[in-house]
Formats: structure tokens, sequence, C-alpha cells
């Protein structure tokens, strides 16, 4: 079990991990220029990195190996997305020809589009000071918003946004490859082994809570609410490891944590903030800010050796915030009803008694650490998967995704028994 105190991530690696790929690497591969060259050597002069640390090394492989399918060697698998740009949807598979919408980009010029590039990810961190987490968290959040860019075949607009990160797969963008990167080198460095886990926590009840509304509105604040204690309960990882150890919610772009990112950045980006689109809609139900946008669960990529303190963190603080919450209430009450508040009044009484348990929170994890690898991070052994796996896959005898226990659990009648 993990020391019951904060983290402290490496947000040194973390950077070196995020800008070891430049946002136009699909534009100018292939063109006679390394990708690694330009954009990405000038990024980490400015950041004071001298050299690309180990651990990036291995999230990229990592990250790489997570995000598409592993070319076999020998393959003539080199495509020029420059002159045939496509998009490929991750769900449907349906297939995006950017050059029917916008033409190709054989005549873009690669020094310009890295020259832009260039000078965005140094605004933001000339902006940002010499804080590497304000650094880190300054071009997590911007980099992959070109501002002022327009739609047309001369700026890249929205498509900066999702170029992709690998050519010949088309399917996520460079963005998602450089969010997994950093997630795994943070989570790397912070652990005493180098190992990585995968952390998934829940809150509820959730259809009890929300059946509990007796109206229109009641609806809209309990989604509100059960949204709002979500991201309370990720909050402590997200501070302590990043937005990015999130795997899923993907947290870029949802505003109540463009709030908090505000806080953290000051105002040297608030003409950056501005310029999203929920800050130029007005304070109403209908902005974006005022959506129940967060499921009642995440997945986040953690240190192994701190599963359960982050777990415990992540618990405490929703329960904090809740309580808290239930205070404040309370005390506009007695406000308005002009009674002094006093902790023995029995409204205090009631408030806790209400919110007792709830919400219920619950987490699992587990470790990649089950499988041995060595520095090319090529498998040397999978015993411990496989004896992890043993009880599911059992040499001899059915396999427990085909015993009675597994339909047991997976009905919710069942007047058999088990012998």
């Amino acid at each position: 079990m993990g020391e019951n105190k904060c983290l402290q991530a490496d947000w040194q690696i973390k950077l070196d991990a995020w800008v070891h790929d430049p946002g136009e690497k699909a534009l100018i591969l292939l063109r006679g220029k390394g990708h690694e060259a330009g954009t990405v050597a000038k990024v980490r002069q400015a950041l004071g990195i001298e050299q690309e640390h180990d651990y990036t090394r291995r999230a990229d492989w990592w990250a790489a190996s997570a995000d598409r399918l592993q070319w076999p060697k020998g393959w003539n698998d080199q495509v020029r997305w420059y002159q045939q740009p496509e998009l490929v949807h991750p769900l449907s598979a349906n297939p995006l020809d950017v050059k029917l919408k916008v033409g190709d980009f054989s005549d873009t010029d690669v020094d310009e589009i890295e020259e832009r590039s260039t000078a965005h990810s140094l605004d933001l961190i000339q902006r940002a000071g010499e804080d590497d987490r304000r650094r880190y968290l300054a071009l997590w959040r911007f980099e992959p918003v070109l501002q002022g860019e327009v739609d047309d075949h001369g700026k890249l607009g929205k498509l900066w946004e999702v170029l992709p990160a690998d050519s010949r797969i088309p399917d996520h963008s460079i963005w998602d490859h450089k969010d997994l990167t950093s997630a795994v080198a943070g989570a790397m460095a912070s652990d005493p082994k180098g190992e990585v886990a995968l952390l998934a926590m829940t809150l509820g009840p959730v259809q009890s809570f929300i059946s509990a509304a007796r109206s229109t509105t009641d609806l809209w604040a309990g989604s509100h609410l059960l949204s709002r204690l979500s991201w309370e309960m990720m909050r402590p990882l997200v501070e302590q490891l990043g937005p990015d150890a999130v795997l899923y919610p993907r947290l870029r772009g949802i505003p109540q944590v463009d709030v908090w990112l505000q806080e953290q950045l000051g105002q040297g980006f608030a003409d950056l903030f501005a310029q999203l689109d929920w800050k130029k809609q007005s304070a109403t139900n209908t902005n974006p800010l005022f959506v129940g946008a967060m499921p009642n669960r995440f997945v986040a990529l953690v240190p192994a050796a701190h599963v359960e303190t982050l777990a415990q963190q992540c618990e405490d603080a929703v329960r904090k915030w809740l309580s808290d919450l239930g205070q404040d209430v309370v005390e506009r009450l007695l406000k308005t009803a002009g009674i002094p508040p006093k902790q023995d009044h029995y409204c205090y009484e009631q408030m806790a008694r209400q919110l007792k348990g709830f919400p219920e929170v619950y987490w699992a994890s587990v470790s990649f650490g089950l499988i041995e690898t060595d520095e090319r991070m090529r498998v040397k052994s999978s015993q411990a998967l496989e004896q992890a796996a043993a009880p599911f896959w059992p040499e001899d005898g059915v396999p427990f995704f085909k015993s009675q226990y597994w339909k047991l659990i997976g009905e919710k009648e069942y007047a058999g028994e088990i012998d």
C-alpha cells in the first residue's frame, strides 16, 4: 500500500513525453525532414530538456501499442498523408477523404508549418513561466488548439485538432497519442519500480438518486450534481498526475475542467480561455458548464504502488466536498430564516444523516506488472499473467466464463443450484 500522502509527479518527464512528437507530424513525415528535428528540438530546448528520457521512450512504445495494431516488419507500409489525407472514425471505421474537402497538402510549405507550430508552443511556454507543472497544463490544454485559424486550404483550422498520429491507421489523433504517452511516462516515473496500473472508480447510486426527482428541475439538478461529484472524485488524481492520466472520460474541453485550469494557469491565459465556446455563451442553464457532462466513473493510469492511496484520496475528497456543500446549504437556510448558525441545531444532524453513506464509491485496479519485459519492452515472461488468468482458463475442466457461477452472476434470477 502506498503512503497516505500526495504524490509529486515529475512534470519534467511528463513534459518530455508530451513534446516527443510535434502536432504537425502527419504533414511533414516522408518529406525530407525528420519529425523530431524541428518543433520538438526547439520546444525541448525552451523547456530545458537536454535529451529524451528513458521513460519517454518506453511510454511511446506502450502508447503506440495501445493506439494501433503493430505492422509486420518488411511490409510496404509508407503512407504520405500530405498527399493522401484521410481520417477514419475510431468506432464506425467510416473514412473521411480530407482531400475531397480541402485538397491535399503537397504544396504546403513544411518550414512554414513548423514555424507556426513552434511559435504556438513557445508562446504557451512563455505564458506559463518557469513552473513545469503550469507549462505542462498549458501545453496539454491549448497546444491542440490553434487560436485564430480559419478553415481554408492555407490554414489548418479545425483539422489541427484531429491530425493523425499514424498516417497508416488515421483513426486516432496525434493528441491522443501524446496524451497517452505522457500519462504512461508520468505513472512510471512516480512508481518506485516503474510499474503502471489501471484504476477504475465509480460512484452511485445513480438510478435511485435520479428517480427521486419530483420535477424537471430536480432531474437537471440531480444530473448536474452527480457530474460535479464525479469531477470532485477524480480531482485529487488529476491534480497530482495531470488530466491526461484520466483515460475515460477524456477531460480536455470539458468546461468544469477548464474552470479548474483557469485557477491553475492564472491571468496569463485569460484571453485563450475567453475564446472557448462555453465562455462566449450566457450564464444560463444552456451553457455547457452547467450540463452534466461527466459520467459517474473514470478509468486512469496510475503508478501501481500508489493505487490504494489514490483511491482513498479520491473517495475522501468527494465525500468532503459533499459534506461541505451540505454545511453551506444549512447555513444559507439559517441565514435566510434569521437564525444564528450553531452546530447543535437539529438541522446539522439531519443533514449529516441524509448524506451518510452517499455517494457510494467503488474501485478496482489491475497492474501492468503481470508481464515482465526487457529494456526494449519485449516480453520476457508472462508467468504471473498466466497464474492470474488460471482460474478463468483452466488447463482441464470448465472455463470460468462457461461455468454455472458465471451464469449466476449474469442472470437476474437463477432457479438452479450450483454443484
